[in-house]
């Protein structure tokens, strides 16, 4: 013999489901705020030791999950200008300062840091190439190393 079941007993399994669905979507949002409050410790920490290459990456992954987190924006530009400055081709340069330069636009705060960076990246993005020495043969040797 069939048991039918009945509309409460149906109506409890539903409500019985859908706040198993709720709490484990819970948790997992939680754990996934964890992992990003860990990695954006970890990359200021990097910035603080001017790691900034291994910071990078992590900033990158952290901009595309927060775009807001002005802090992550604040830092991923500091090492975008950190990485132009040991760039040798001059386009690449520019363009790594030029995406510098529009990451701490969008922040658009007044901080020391944010208005400096401004002041220091020219709107196109283009520097002067750095001279270590007023010797021709000194400055190459100081680029090479």
């Amino acid at each position: 013999m069939k048991r039918r079941s009945s509309p409460i007993t149906k109506t409890r399994s539903i409500a019985a489901f859908l706040i198993c669905a709720a709490v484990l979507c819970i948790k997992t949002s939680a754990l996934g705020q964890d992992d990003y409050t860990k990695d954006r410790t970890r990359a200021i920490e990097l910035c603080e030791q001017n790691k900034f290459a291994e910071a990078r990456p992590i900033l990158e992954r952290l901009h595309k999950l927060n775009p807001k987190d002005i802090v992550v924006i604040e830092k991923l530009a500091n090492t975008l200008v950190a990485a132009a400055t040991i760039e040798r081709d001059e386009k690449a340069r520019g363009d790594t300062l030029l995406r510098a330069r529009v990451e701490a636009k969008k922040l658009g705060d007044e901080s020391n840091f944010i208005t400096l960076l401004l002041e220091r990246i020219p709107a196109d993005g283009k520097t002067a190439e750095s001279k270590y020495s007023g010797s021709k043969e000194a400055d190459e040797a100081m680029k090479q190393a």
